[in-house]
Order: structure tokens, then sequence, then C-alpha cells
């Protein structure tokens, strides 16, 4: 009887070996990635995904797509910050709170480098602005329970290595203090009351 598994063996070899579904799924990747179809590929890559807004054959997946999106809602931050390099800084403050000058350029083998900083900040009022404002330096954070909370938006600083000179006029490299980011502050409502107070006590 120890021939049966031989037999087995034969004939499942002489079957038609079924086709996979894998090979489709890798043309479809390797067709959102060429030039064909127009020349539109994001169209035909959101098409293979389900994210096409426009009236296609999926209107099911557009639909589920569509739900799904309301039932999330449109993130948003909290703090509103904005980025840019700096490329005019003239002084800074550094780790040992000394006020140091920012040398504009750095002397190198193959010539001189211009010093810049990428720095990122809370945004600044508007000043045509009426009524509160939120989100931005030293205003109220968005999506924050204002009966248990108080709370407003503070530009963070952190320290990056820059080439400076010191009041005694000495050269070199110091650790100095820029802006990083743009985080909300959480204060309970009698930590919020005392700080005013002694911010009038100052005045």
């Amino acid at each position: 009887m120890h021939w049966l598994p031989l037999v087995a063996m034969v004939i499942a070899s002489a079957l038609p070996f079924p086709q996979s579904p894998v090979p489709r799924l890798e043309s479809h990747m390797m067709d959102a990635a060429t030039s064909g179809h127009g020349g539109d590929k994001e169209a035909y890559r959101n098409l293979l995904l389900g994210l096409s807004d426009s009236d296609g054959p999926v209107p099911g997946v557009r639909r589920k797509r569509q739900a799904a999106h309301s039932a999330q809602g449109i993130e948003r931050s909290v703090c509103e910050a904005e980025s840019g390099w700096v490329t005019n800084k003239k002084t800074a403050v550094d780790f040992r709170s000394n006020t140091v000058t920012i040398l504009q350029k750095i002397q190198t083998q193959t010539g001189p480098l211009k010093q810049y900083f990428y720095e990122t900040k809370c945004r600044k009022p508007d000043s045509n602005s009426k009524g509160e404002v939120q989100a931005v330096e030293g205003a109220s954070c968005l999506g924050v329970d204002k009966k248990h909370w108080m709370s407003r938006c503070e530009t963070k600083q952190s320290y990056v290595r820059a080439l400076t000179s010191d009041e005694n006029k000495r050269i070199g490299w110091r650790w100095i203090r820029i802006d990083s980011s743009c985080v909300c502050v959480l204060l309970t409502r009698g930590t919020y009351y005392t700080e005013k107070k002694l911010e009038r006590g100052r005045v």
C-alpha cells in the first residue's frame, strides 16, 4: 500500500496549477508607476486604492470613504505655528543666559559660509482681527474645555550650536537659544488667575 501516496503525487502534478491572484496585484503596482493611462498616474493610483472622487466604477468605495471622512472630522492644530529660515540673526542668548553676538559668516577652507537658522514659533495675532482670537501667540488653544482649563499658545525654544562672540570679543562655538516650536500650555483656573494677579502686580 506504499504506492498510494506516489500515485496521488503523480495525479496532482498532472493537474493545472491554479493562477494566483498575487501577480495581478503586482501588475497593478507596476502599472501605477508607469507613464501609461493617459499620463495621469495619480488618478490611476487613486482608482486602484479606491480614493477617486470622480464618478468612477467604484461608487461604493467612494461613499464609504466620504462617510469615514465626515465621522473623523478635519484635523486642526490646537496652536498655529509658522516656520522659516532666519538669515539675519544678530544676537542670541547662550546656555549661560548671556547675550552674545552671532557672526554672520564662518570662514572655511573653501570660502565664507553664512550662518542662518530654521526657526518655528507661534503665529502672531492679526492686527485687523476683531473679537476673540484663538490658536495664536498668547491666545487660548483650540479644542480645550474652558470650564475646567485655561490655555494659551506659547513659543518654546531649544539650543543649537553657533559661532558667536561674547562681550569680551572672544569668538567660539556656543549653544544658543532659538525658537523651535509652538505648544499649548494648560493651566487650572486657580493657577491662571494667580498668575494674572502676579502680572498685574509687576506692572
